[in-house]
This record gives structure tokens, sequence and C-alpha cells, in this order.
């Protein structure tokens, strides 16, 4: 009965403003100022990259419904911002066949991602700025699910798993020379006469 609560507490918030998502050792919290939906759990795994101008921090999160999902921030420099859109970034940074916007609501996007080794990956995606990629992925098809629909998330069986494979991004310094990914802030185009 909690969990349902809380999940139609975050679709209100949805619908009435932009959200944000929280990490915490001990919760991962999706909000806004009114509302908002705890994962409470434990961290299993930390781990952190930099690389030139992106700072990336992951940490493998189980929570108590025994779901094993990755929050992960990547941070740009200051002058900095992505140079396209989600889908876009999430096709190089998964290195992904395929990535698909299942719902996107007031900066909460919904992302099935299908992986080289066609398996999916479920993912829910800040998408408000472009200064910052801020996402939690790994969620079962049924919560996945759920979480869109507003239901209530179902309890899994826990599984044994290498916990550094759940991180599936693959950030790379290619992704930022070739800028595919970043551009400078207030950068004009090239024009050739």
């Amino acid at each position: 009965m909690k969990n349902l609560f809380l999940l139609s507490s975050l679709f209100l918030f949805v619908a009435c403003s932009s959200s944000s998502l929280h990490y915490q050792k001990h919760s991962i919290t999706l909000q806004n100022k009114n509302y908002s939906l705890s994962f409470d759990g434990n961290t299993l795994y930390n781990s952190q990259q930099n690389l030139s101008k992106i700072s990336i921090k992951q940490h493998v999160f189980q929570d108590d419904m025994h779901e094993l999902i990755v929050y992960e921030r990547a941070r740009l420099a200051t002058g900095y911002k992505f140079k396209y859109n989600y889908q876009y970034i999430l096709r190089h940074v998964f290195d992904a066949r395929n990535v698909e916007l299942m719902k996107n609501e007031n900066g909460l996007g919904f992302f099935s991602i299908t992986l080289k080794d066609k398996s999916r990956l479920n993912a829910v995606v800040i998408t408000r700025t472009k200064k910052s990629l801020t996402m939690l992925y790994g969620f079962s098809d049924e919560n996945f699910k759920a979480l869109m629909s507003g239901s209530v998330l179902q309890k899994l069986k826990p599984k044994k798993e290498e916990l550094k494979n759940k991180i599936k991004s693959q950030w790379s310094m290619k992704l930022i020379i070739t800028g595919t990914l970043l551009e400078k802030e207030g950068a004009k185009p090239i024009r050739y006469k």
C-alpha cells in the first residue's frame, strides 16, 4: 500500500513540475517540491571516472524490493553542454543498437535501451538539463512498467550477480575527443566559404 501511495504521488508531481533524482547511501529519491518516491536499500558497489570534461559517478544499489539498479550521474565541466538529444546521448553512452523513448513527462524520461547483445535495459533519466546526465537503470520489465503506469512495484527474488557488471554505460575519451557528445556553450557553427 505504501508503494502505491508513493507511486501515485510520483505521477502527480511529474504532471505538475520538473523532476529530480537524488542519491544517498541508503536511498534514491525521485522528487519535486511537493512529492517524492524513495527507493530504500543499500549501496553495494561504487565507481568513479574523470574523463577530461566529464565526471561520472556510478552506484549499484539494491532496494528493499530486491531490485538491483544503477544510479549514475555524469557532470560536465563549466562551459560545456551535451550536444544532442537524450536518445542520441544514451545510444552512444551505452553503445546501443536502439534507444526508444517510452514516456517523457516534465523532464523525466523513460527509455528502453537495446544493447548490442540484444539484451534490454530500462532507464529513468532526468531530461531537463544539457549540463548533466542523471539516470537510474537496470529495472526489471515488470517494475519499469509499474513505474510508468503508477502501479505497485513487485518484490523480486534476490539474484547473485557480479555487481560491477550491472554498470552498462561505456564512457570513453573517444566520445569526448571526437565531439560526439559535448560542445562548448555558446559555440557558433563554423562557416566555410
